[in-house]
Formats: structure tokens, C-alpha cells, sequence
């Protein structure tokens, strides 16, 4: 049973026990996000010029180029995210962690880029078609990097994870994951709030990810839950 009200307390007594690291992390977490949001935009006004202008050569290595520099940005946002889950992870599972481990995730990098492809084209499309069939590709597959990072899984397996974890907690993972945004945009506004709102979003993503796998054995041995103080 996931209680939102239990996600949003664990959340922000874990990011007080680590607040600088968190706040560091959760900083540049903000910073790649929003580039990647960016990146997937251009990337796909690329493919679709590639597609209309296949036979200009001009707008061909044009559209090559915002392609390559979208491939790119991803590759560097699937190394940092790692780094992202495996800080997560550490403080978690009670391990050794510090801000460096945001540059760490070299070793899940190309399996993070894979399943962030296939996650960020499958949502944009969702969000094309109707807005509907986007926020519900979102809310099953958005927990797929914590899978990739704390269970070792590929791309697909992670993807399939993710769904499986959210299949029985759907309504109460969607308004978990609502309260997540709305809490990001209630404090990202107050002074100094940028260093709160993210890492307080994200380690709220992180208590839904371990309370999810707590009862679902299926996707592999749970993991230490994150326990509050």
C-alpha cells in the first residue's frame, strides 16, 4: 500500500540526513533534465526534417547534425542520471556517498541511454497522440534508471520492471508522481528553493521506487528500503 503523505515524509527526512550532497546532486539532476527536455525536442524536429527533406543535401546533413547533437546530449544525460540513481542507491542501502557519485554511472551509461531513448520517444509520441496515453506511459515506465542502477537490469528488463512495480499501485503511484511535480512547483518559485524542490523530488521518486519493489519479489531480491528517522 503506497501512502503519499509516507513518500513525501520519508523523502524529506532522508534529504535532510544528506542535504548538501542531495542539494548538489539534485542541482545538476535540474540542470540535465531540462537540457534533456531540449535535446528531445530538437532531436525529434530532426528526424521529422530528415524525413521531409530526405532528398535535400543541405537539410539532410542539417538534420544529421540536430540528430548527432541530440544522440549526444542523451549520452551525456544517461552518464549523469546513473550517477544520479547510484547516489540514490548508496545513501539507501547505507553505502559510502558523496556528490562525486553523480560521475560515477559510467558502468550503466550505454543501458541507461538505450532504455532513455526508447522511454523519451515512447512518452513524446503518448503525449502527441493525446495527452492521455502519454502521462500513462510516464507513470508505468518512469522508475526504469533505479532498476537499471540498483538491480543491474538491461534497458528492457528495467523498462519491464518499472511496468510491472506501478501495474497495482497505478492510482496511487499517478498521485504520487503528481505530488512529486506539484511539490517541485510549489517550492522551485521561494528563495534558494531550486536547491530543495528537485532533490525533494527526487528522493520522493526513490521512496516510491523502494516501497514499490517491497512487494513486488518478482522483479528480483528488495532491496534495503529507505527507512525514516
Amino acid at each position: 500500500e503506497i501512502r503519499v503523505t509516507e513518500v513525501l515524509g520519508t523523502a524529506w527526512k532522508t534529504l535532510l540526513r544528506s542535504f548538501f550532497s542531495s542539494a548538489a546532486v539534485g542541482f545538476v539532476a535540474k540542470l540535465i533534465f531540462a537540457g534533456g527536455v531540449v535535446a528531445l525536442v530538437f532531436g525529434m524536429i530532426g528526424l521529422v526534417e530528415l524525413i521531409d527533406h530526405g532528398g535535400d543535401e543541405d537539410a539532410l546533413m542539417g538534420s544529421f547534425g540536430i540528430v548527432a547533437i541530440f544522440a549526444a546530449f542523451f549520452l551525456l544525460f544517461s552518464w549523469l542520471y546513473s550517477g544520479v540513481c547510484l547516489f540514490v542507491s548508496n545513501i539507501s542501502h547505507g553505502h559510502p556517498s558523496s556528490f562525486l557519485d553523480l560521475f560515477r554511472g559510467s558502468g550503466h551509461m550505454y543501458r541507461m541511454f538505450a532504455a532513455t531513448i526508447i522511454f523519451a520517444v515512447a512518452v513524446a509520441f503518448g503525449l502527441a497522440l493525446f495527452l492521455v496515453p502519454g502521462i500513462y506511459i510516464f507513470t508505468r515506465f518512469c522508475l526504469f534508471g533505479f532498476f537499471i542502477v540498483d538491480r543491474n537490469l538491461g534497458p528492457v528488463k528495467a523498462l519491464r520492471a518499472s511496468h510491472r512495480v506501478t501495474g497495482d499501485n497505478l492510482g496511487k503511484t499517478m498521485l504520487a508522481l503528481v505530488s512529486v511535480a506539484g511539490v517541485w512547483f510549489a517550492i522551485t518559485p521561494l528563495p534558494l528553493g531550486v536547491f530543495v524542490a528537485t532533490p525533494l523530488a527526487m528522493w520522493m521518486l526513490a521512496v516510491l521506487y523502494f516501497r514499490l519493489c517491497g512487494d513486488h519479489p518478482s522483479v528480483g531480491s528488495p532491496p534495503q528500503a529507505i527507512q525514516a528517522a
